[in-house]
């Protein structure tokens, strides 16, 4: 299997900022033919996926996932870092409430402007937070997403990672908090 870089996008998002993308074509790829896509995901805080540069084993999934046939799509949505302040603290006290409409929006978009993306066959895949946002995406989403697959998901958004608690409302680790400890009846 040789390596074939990942295809840099943008596309001029609802929300007014200039949205960054990639994708693996499928291997093999073939006029007028629509494969199955995955989605990968992270979306959340404190990451950058998308960037001109070798991602060497970090993508390696990716990679195979088209060399066996699927067409894969990454979007960095609002809250990725290095895009400054404003765009990155959209998901203060919002975790799980715009980063898949983000990530559908870019999905659709690509899928307006390739002729492989098959749009009723798409899987949403993610580690950690991603994994978190398949499940929300599958929950949004169902009549974009078919299926999901995490990895490390982040589970419990009252317990968190410390690196996602000033994201999260009602965190006891978020300053001047209102949380409350559920009770169980």
């Amino acid at each position: 299997m040789s390596y074939k870089p990942p295809v840099l996008f943008e596309y001029p998002s609802r929300t007014g900022h200039q949205a960054h993308g990639l994708y693996f074509p499928p291997t093999g790829l073939e006029p007028n033919k629509r494969y199955p896509t995955v989605l990968f995901v992270y979306g959340g805080p404190c990451v950058q996926m998308v960037s001109n540069c070798f991602k060497g084993q970090k993508f390696l999934r990716l990679h195979t996932l088209a060399a066996d046939g699927y067409a894969v799509v990454v979007i960095d949505g609002r809250g990725s870092t290095n895009r400054g302040l404003k765009f990155e603290s959209i998901l203060k006290n919002k975790l799980g409430t715009v980063e898949i409409d983000d990530q559908v929006e870019g999905l659709l978009w690509l899928a307006s402007q390739t002729q492989f993306i098959d749009m009723s066959r798409v899987a949403i895949y993610g580690w950690s937070y991603g994994g978190y946002l398949s499940l929300m995406g599958l929950m949004q989403r169902p009549d974009i997403f078919k299926v999901r697959a995490a990895a490390k998901s982040l589970c419990d958004t009252l317990t968190p990672d410390p690196q996602y608690a000033c994201f999260i409302p009602r965190s006891p680790l978020y300053p001047n908090s209102d949380y409350k400890v559920p009770t169980h009846h």
